[in-house]
């Protein structure tokens, strides 16, 4: 046999080994696909099915030019093998809206913590059923985190804040520059030293604070709607890595008080310029806020831990 049969001989099998290796492993990724694809689908009914007993209100907001911003809220009612029925109470609705896209939002709570859900669809069908408006949406393939409101907020886990100051501040002076030109905050918190402030939830456009009404300090705040503070937020990063001090220019956009004993103060904020506070340095270097991105740095931040808390939920 010359040297060209041989090779013939030899590379055939190689190259029907060869074949069937891809072949299996097309086929196990195939196996691994569907899998997962079936896990998504499991795991997607089973939220659609707690939103649908807690009754929690699906938000629907149309993004198609004919009904451009037109916003309608019901719970789930019925949760079929491919559609899905919302009850929009008499909400005025119309079989015409077929085929109309919809963006829709909502949550689950479980563990006192609530979970937030949206997915992209459209109008299938509307109905009058006993005086009722219902909606026919087709059921998601999968479900994304997230929140009607412009960014994700989380509640902050024991020791992720380090560290909090306010200073009052008026719309009237520029931001200061310098930490030289600061005065003393009026009220400092730090973890382990004092425990009548508690950062209720936080995201990269605002955070909400829960405060012990006998907080002296806070006397010299101006509380009200519109006012203007000042805040130093220490947060802890990746383990091993520097802490995260932000300085926020704030607007009070709430405050609520419960006249019962010893309930506690709510502040709302929301953040209207932004800065890191480098090591070393004593200069301030601000930047304002984007509507829709916020503070980018708390941004990556507070996705991280809302994806971290998911998983335990």
């Amino acid at each position: 046999m010359d040297w060209p049969h041989i090779l013939v001989v030899i590379a055939l099998p190689l190259a029907a080994i060869f074949l069937l290796s891809r072949i299996v492993r097309l086929v196990a990724r195939r196996i691994a696909e569907r899998r997962n694809a079936d896990k998504q689908h499991r795991l997607t009914r089973e939220i659609l099915e707690t939103a649908m007993n807690q009754r929690s209100p699906l938000n629907l907001e149309f993004t198609g030019a004919e009904l451009q911003g037109r916003k309608l809220q019901g719970p789930c009612i019925k949760l079929g093998e491919h559609s899905l029925f919302v009850d929009v109470g008499g909400a005025y609705a119309s079989p015409v809206w077929a085929r109309e896209p919809v963006q829709v939002f909502f949550k689950t709570t479980a563990k006192r913590k609530a979970s937030y859900y949206q997915f992209s669809s459209y109008v299938i069908d509307a109905q009058i059923r006993r005086n009722t408006f219902v909606l026919q949406l087709p059921v998601p393939a999968t479900l994304e985190p997230g929140q009607k409101r412009s960014f994700v907020r989380v509640e902050p886990q024991k020791g992720a804040v380090l560290g909090l100051g306010l200073w009052p501040m008026s719309d009237r002076l520029p931001l200061p520059t310098s930490i030289h030109t600061m005065k003393q905050a009026t009220f400092n918190f730090r973890p382990g030293k004092s425990e009548d402030v508690r950062v209720v939830n936080l995201s990269a456009g605002g955070m909400r604070l829960s405060m012990d009404k006998e907080l002296k300090p806070f006397d010299t705040l101006d509380l009200s709607n519109g006012s203007q503070v000042l805040c130093l937020l220490v947060l802890r990063s990746n383990e091993g890595e520097m802490p995260l001090p932000f300085w926020l220019a704030c607007t009070i956009v709430s405050f609520s008080e419960n006249q019962e004993k010893n309930s506690p103060l709510f502040l709302g904020l929301r953040f209207t310029n932004w800065a890191l506070m480098e090591n070393g340095r004593t200069d301030i270097v601000w930047f304002p806020i984007h509507k829709d991105r916020g503070v980018a740095p708390l941004a990556s931040w507070v996705m991280r831990h809302h994806l971290e808390q998911s998983k335990h939920l």
